[in-house]
């Protein structure tokens, strides 16, 4: 039977959650694990980041290069488990919810059975994981932002895409040119299958690095729910792919790097809107003339 590894990180520190912010930036940059694999479970004596992964192998390689950081306050534990029983423990908090005023979220397995408002759109989703689903608050806030710009964009950048929700939140708008990329061949895997199944079928996904790709067209709109850190790497490149008169939907920023990011990104954009939450916020801009 197949298994699901797990590492989950600990955090015992009075800051909790500036150490999860900057523990999230060292899994991303420094251990190369893709965001929307890291899980983050809050309770009120302390936060843990969970890594899953389909590999042994990769999970302890991640583990050996952890435990070389030396990072204190953190503890890091190794599990397995059978993936029926994993997807199944998972699947049962994942119920419809609204992700938007006009867009609700259903798991894609409760397709034939959920009775829904015809008022309301519906994105359905699988996901192999408990990530991607919509219901972190950074996706909320960027399905909002798109959301509001309902009929004033035609093309749509997706950076870091995930299970693809935030192309699909694109598309129920009415973007007519979709492309999206992320650095894990899984997930594009996954988000062409959320799309297919959501009924789209004319669309580019790209696998690779951001940082490093050849995207030279301009959009409409682009999206990047990713961390701080990688948002300040990337500035420049993502801010070219914007369109003169065209908007930026930024997330994945912690409170404690909300000033940096708004001042990089508002050297060369003028910022619109901003959403703060319990932990995250997320930032729209306009590129103007």
């Amino acid at each position: 039977m197949s298994k699901t590894f797990q590492i989950t990180f600990l955090i015992k520190t009075a800051d909790l959650l500036g150490a999860a912010d900057i523990l999230r930036d060292v899994l991303v940059l420094d251990l190369k694990i893709d965001r929307y694999a890291i899980i983050e479970r809050v309770t009120k004596k302390n936060i843990s980041l969970m890594v899953f992964s389909s590999s042994s192998s990769r999970s302890k390689n991640i583990l050996d290069k952890f435990k070389k950081l030396n990072l204190k306050h953190v503890i890091a534990r190794y599990s397995e488990m059978d993936n029926e029983y994993w997807q199944n423990k998972w699947k049962e908090d994942f119920k419809p919810f609204a992700l938007t005023s006009d867009i609700v979220v259903v798991p894609a397995w409760l397709k034939s059975t959920y009775c829904h408002k015809k008022s309301k759109k519906i994105i359905y989703i699988d996901s192999n994981l408990a990530f991607g689903t919509g219901m972190h608050e950074t996706t909320r806030f960027m399905s909002e932002l798109i959301e509001s710009l309902k009929g004033k964009f035609n093309s749509f950048l997706d950076i870091g895409t995930g299970t693809g929700i935030l192309a699909l939140v694109a598309l129920n708008c009415g973007a007519t040119d979709m492309m999206a990329l992320d650095i894990s061949e899984d997930c594009i895997k996954n988000a062409d299958e959320n799309l297919r199944f959501n009924g789209y079928n004319d669309y580019v996904l790209l696998t690779g690095d951001f940082g490093g790709s050849k995207i030279n067209k301009k959009f409409d709109l682009v999206a990047a729910n990713l961390v701080s850190l990688e948002l300040l790497a990337m500035a420049d490149k993502i801010i070219k792919c914007v369109k003169i008169g065209g908007y930026l939907a930024v997330s994945g920023i912690s409170h404690d790097n909300f000033k940096k990011v708004k001042m990089v990104f508002a050297q060369s954009l003028k910022p619109v809107s901003v959403k703060k939450g319990k932990d995250w916020n997320a930032i729209l801009f306009k590129k103007g003339t």
